[in-house]
Formats: C-alpha cells, sequence, structure tokens
C-alpha cells in the first residue's frame, strides 16, 4: 500500500525532520540514512521508491533540504510550542497562538497568568485559524532546539546551536527571512509572467483586429470587381444589342 502524503515510505509513520531528495520524495532523515548507509554504491543510492539514481552530498543524509512545509488539514502530529518535539499538541491557546500538548495545557488552564485564556481543540479551530499553524521542524543534531536559521554558504536550514558551532563563519538569515525574500522573488516572477500574458493578449487582439481588417478589405475588393464585371457585361450586352439592330436595318 502507497505512502500517505504524510507518511514516510520506509517507516509507516508520520514523517519525523522529512529530508528531500532530488526525485521529490521525502522520508525520515533516520530512515534515509539508516537506508543511504546499506545501499549507498560509489556515492550514489537508488530512491526507495521511484528508485531513481541519487547523489548523495558532501555532507551525507543530513545535507539534504529539509521539508518544512506540512499540510495542517492532514493527520499530521504537531509538536507542542512550549515543551518541543517530546509533546504532541491538542489544543490551541487562542491568546497566546500557541499549540499545547495535553500536560502544557493542563498547566496553562491553571497558571495565574494564563487560567482565563480562550483555549480550543486542534480538531475543532476554523479554517481560518489553521492555516496560521505551522508545524515546528527540529534540528537533527540538536532536537530540542526549532530550526530557525538558514546557512546562504550551506544552503541548508539550521538552529542556533548550528549557526554557534558549525556555521559561526558563515552568511546567515532567519527562516522568515529567507521566506520572505524567496516569496519576493517569485511574486517578481509572477508579475514579468502576468506582463508577458497582457502582452500576448493584446498582440492577439491586434492580430484579430488586423484580421479583420484585412478581411473587410478583401470582401471590398472582391464586390468592386464583381461590379466592375457586371458593369463591362452589361457594357457588352449593350453594345451587342447595337450591332444586332444594325445587321437587321441592312
Amino acid at each position: 500500500m502507497a505512502a500517505g502524503r504524510h507518511e514516510c515510505s520506509i517507516c509507516k509513520d508520520i514523517f519525523k525532520n522529512p529530508k528531500l531528495i532530488p526525485c521529490h520524495h521525502s522520508f525520515c532523515y533516520k530512515c534515509l540514512d539508516d537506508y543511504v548507509k546499506v545501499n549507498l554504491t560509489n556515492g550514489r543510492f537508488n530512491c526507495p521508491m521511484c528508485r531513481k539514481s541519487v547523489e548523495l552530498p558532501i555532507g551525507g543524509v543530513i545535507s539534504f533540504p529539509t521539508k518544512c512545509y506540512l499540510d495542517i488539514y492532514s493527520s499530521e502530529k504537531l509538536s507542542c510550542d512550549v515543551c518541543g518535539p517530546k509533546g504532541v499538541a491538542c489544543s490551541r491557546c487562542l491568546e497566546c497562538e500557541e499549540s499545547l500538548c495535553q500536560a502544557c495545557c493542563y498547566v496553562h488552564e491553571n497558571s495565574k497568568i494564563s487560567r482565563h485564556h480562550r483555549i480550543s481543540d486542534l480538531g475543532t479551530l476554523e479554517p481560518e485559524m489553521k492555516r496560521k499553524i505551522r508545524q515546528r521542524i527540529f534540528c537533527d543534531q540538536h532536537p530540542e532546539d526549532e530550526i530557525r536559521l538558514t546557512c546562504k554558504d550551506c544552503k541548508a536550514l539550521i538552529c542556533v546551536l548550528c549557526k554557534a558551532m558549525k556555521h559561526d563563519h558563515h552568511t546567515s538569515e532567519t527562516v522568515s527571512d529567507a521566506a520572505a525574500e524567496v516569496k519576493k522573488k517569485i511574486q517578481i516572477k509572477l508579475n514579468e509572467c502576468l506582463d508577458k500574458m497582457r502582452r500576448i493578449t493584446d498582440s492577439e487582439r491586434e492580430a484579430e483586429a488586423l484580421d479583420k481588417k484585412i478581411n473587410d478589405a478583401e470582401m471590398k475588393e472582391i464586390k468592386a470587381a464583381e461590379d466592375q464585371r457586371l458593369q463591362l457585361i452589361k457594357v457588352i450586352d449593350e453594345e451587342v444589342a447595337k450591332i444586332k439592330d444594325k445587321i437587321k436595318n441592312v
């Protein structure tokens, strides 16, 4: 049976730190790492799903991009925003805008500061509210730390500890800034495509107008030629009639 949209095809479970390989298939980091260790040949391995040959990056499986964006409408288990990946979120505080596991929800409801906050079950949230919730992605090297940065030099998603330990001298930016930059580039490309589409539409309209003008001119010339033909026939008939009259007179 094929794996679900948010299910690793190797372990048949919900993705955990999913890694995206060049053929656009995703697998849990650990599952893919174990698979590669067994199936790697001359620096390449076949995708477990489509069998396409994939080259292993210099840094290993961890260097493959992390699949950050997950569908909130699926059965994806959300991590608790308070205790991290060890807790599965089941509720949402509408005041703090945090997803909470059962234990953190109990603490939240009984805290003096937050006891009056509105807390809703994740399954009963309005669609608009669901779209605002995102799945938190945690670092493969430091499971307790959420990925918040992207290293421009390595083109990898990293946590704060990774930045301090391995990417200290590299250029980095926050994931939100990187996403905003990508969104900006996409918007520019989209505007360019829309502008080209408008120009194409204008060209099509001009071509249609020119075609109509040519057809009208053609019909006008044909009509003029037909009128001239009829006029010539009339003149010829008149001359023939005159000749017949002369013959009769003779």
